[in-house]
């Protein structure tokens, strides 16, 4: 009778975590990317700091303190979604890498 029972697989709440983990990580990497980007392009005059939330030419203590608070505040933002509802926090985790990630893409233009 167990042979014809379908088996249903669901992640562990220690995969899930691992995913997550692993889906912060990635956005903290572009957040990295995108300061590191941000700073060079205000050293060599080749753009100008487009977010609202700087000045259009900010110094790099201002970069890195603000993309500083992004990533501890987006880890925490993201701890707290988790542990309220974990795929609605799987979900902002893409969403909020799709955007960094266009970011760091649409910054390429200005490295060439």
């Amino acid at each position: 009778l167990f042979l014809f029972m379908p088996v249903i697989s669901v992640a562990s709440d220690e995969e899930q975590r691992v995913s997550m983990r692993n889906l912060e990580i990635t956005y903290q990497a572009l957040n990295v990317v995108d300061a590191a980007q941000t700073i060079y392009f205000l050293h060599t005059d080749k753009a100008h700091e487009l977010n609202p939330l700087l000045t259009s030419h900010p110094s790099v203590l201002q970069i890195l303190a603000f993309k500083a608070a992004m990533g501890v505040g987006h880890y925490a933002l993201m701890e707290a979604v988790y542990d309220y509802n974990p795929k609605l926090a799987r979900g902002l985790e893409y969403f909020t890498i799709a955007i960094q990630g266009t970011v760091v893409g649409l910054n390429l233009r200005y490295s060439f």
